[in-house]
């Protein structure tokens, strides 16, 4: 359970780093957009690339939040469940050790509770794990989607040589930060099947 809480940290702080690059991807689209309102030739089609850009980003956000709550959620349990085990083993060794009469009936009684509990824990672990699996298949998505319209912007934006500068810079930061937020969306599903992997190990 210890693995499963370090795991379940590491995804965390994933998650806030990706956060932090959705914002200034965010902060980026809409510059872009803006930018695009100015340029009369072909500003219509870079402004709807933008715009989609910053959709993307905001639901990138939203998965990554959630994913974030799940892992956050799992972290806890996994440091209860811990507990909960280390207790039901103590229970499980007076039992051994040939305790007799109504003081087994009431370590028998302990360890039984202690032992649904932790069940209980694995269940809602395994739960918020398989939330955050189906977040990590819409950020599979978005991974293949965001570099694709970045690519489709950039191109826009040096369609030709009087193309404006602020335009073709914008569409170059957004380019540059999709291969960053890819390395980090594969950082985050790695820490996320790591996690499952040892849950199914525990259960």
């Amino acid at each position: 359970m210890i693995e499963v809480y370090g795991t379940s940290m590491g995804l965390t702080l994933e998650a806030r780093r990706f956060l932090k690059q959705m914002e200034q991807l965010k902060r980026l689209a809409l510059n872009a957009e803006i930018l695009a309102v100015r340029v009369t030739d072909g500003g219509e089609v870079f402004q709807t690339l933008a715009r989609e850009i910053g959709r993307m980003a905001s639901h990138a956000s939203q998965v990554i939040r959630a994913l974030h709550g799940h892992s956050v959620e799992v972290a806890a349990k996994a440091v209860r469940s811990a507990a909960l085990a280390r207790a039901c083993e103590k229970y499980q060794l007076a039992v051994a050790r040939g305790t007799t009469g109504a003081t087994l009936s009431l370590v028998e009684a302990r360890r039984d509770a202690v032992g649904s509990a932790l069940i209980a824990d694995i269940r809602v672990i395994a739960e918020a794990l398989q939330k955050a699996d189906t977040r990590l298949l819409d950020l599979a998505r978005l991974n293949v989607e965001l570099p694709m319209v970045a690519t489709l912007l950039n191109i826009e934006a040096n369609r030709d040589a009087s193309s404006d500068p602020a335009l073709t810079s914008a569409a170059k930061s957004l380019v540059a930060l999709k291969t960053e937020l890819a390395t980090l969306l594969e950082r985050i599903q790695a820490k996320s099947h790591q996690t499952l992997c040892l849950l199914a190990g525990i259960a």
